[in-house]
């Protein structure tokens, strides 16, 4: 999908937080808490430019981002020599690295979000809903599931939103089981 460069990927620093906080969580560590640290002043510099054209957010991280994602990867680079191959923390750090091209791709266009936070608040009320249709459809409930879905998209939606639960209600007793 990405290999002919139409499409560009962009990584969510919001997924490489979580693996180090969930360490961070259960066993601190000075690495678990310089990459939180570090991956905070990522998050205050975008709080600062929420709201700004494309063309500041760009010009903003430049200038105060991406010296930290540059200054981390030098960092964590230097930490692997540390760690053994099977640590939780390696296992954080080589998924960071993994990503490490996604993740920085944010630096050099401001149209880009730091994470997908947004996205994924948007969409978790249909994954939530595709839970509760298999439980529907398995024991009936099929018309109470679409009346909460009706209850749960109340406000003002885009003229296209009725089809999308009309066809939605036709298509998942198919494919549910």
């Amino acid at each position: 999908m990405y290999a002919s460069g139409r499409i560009l990927e962009a990584a969510c620093w919001a997924h490489v937080r979580r693996k180090f906080y969930d360490i961070h969580v259960s066993r601190p560590t000075p690495i678990t808490t310089h990459v939180l640290a570090e991956i905070a002043k990522l998050y205050q510099v975008e709080a600062a430019v929420r709201g700004s054209s494309p063309e500041q957010r760009r010009a903003m991280r430049q200038a105060e981002s991406n010296g930290v994602v540059t200054g981390l990867q030098v960092w964590l680079t230097e930490q692997v020599k540390t760690l053994s191959r099977k640590s939780v923390t390696m296992e954080a750090i080589t998924y960071a690295f993994n990503q490490w091209q996604a993740l920085s791709r944010y630096l050099n266009d401001g149209r880009i979000e730091i994470d997908n936070n947004a996205a994924e608040r948007s969409v978790r009320g249909i994954a939530i809903g595709r839970n509760y249709a298999r439980f529907a459809v398995r024991y009936g409930l099929w018309q109470r599931l679409q009346f909460s879905v009706e209850i749960e998209h109340g406000k003002p939606q885009p003229s296209g939103h009725r089809r999308v639960i009309r066809r939605t209600s036709l298509e998942v007793p198919r494919c549910v089981a």
